[in-house]
């Protein structure tokens, strides 16, 4: 998910789905196309083929360690 965002040609979520992670894609606006949403699946596709080749260009924790900095700020922010 993070290397699909990483492009700037999309953006996705991810959710929990029957106990499996699974990307989430949330189509608001008004315009969008079926053009669109097939232009969003290539990217998925593309970027899964290139990931199974190469690896992740983002390491998986670079999420992590944000999340965790979050928490010690917001810790500190409230005395802990």
């Amino acid at each position: 998910m993070q290397d699909v965002q990483a492009s700037g040609e999309t953006f996705l979520t991810q959710t929990t789905l029957r106990g499996r992670f699974a990307l989430r894609a949330c189509v608001l606006h008004y315009a969008t196309t079926g053009a669109d949403v097939a232009a969003l699946v290539d990217v998925v596709r593309e970027t899964g083929a290139r990931l199974a080749s190469t690896g992740p260009s983002i390491p998986p924790e670079h999420g992590k360690e944000q999340e965790q900095g979050g928490d010690q700020e917001e810790a500190a922010r409230d005395g802990a």
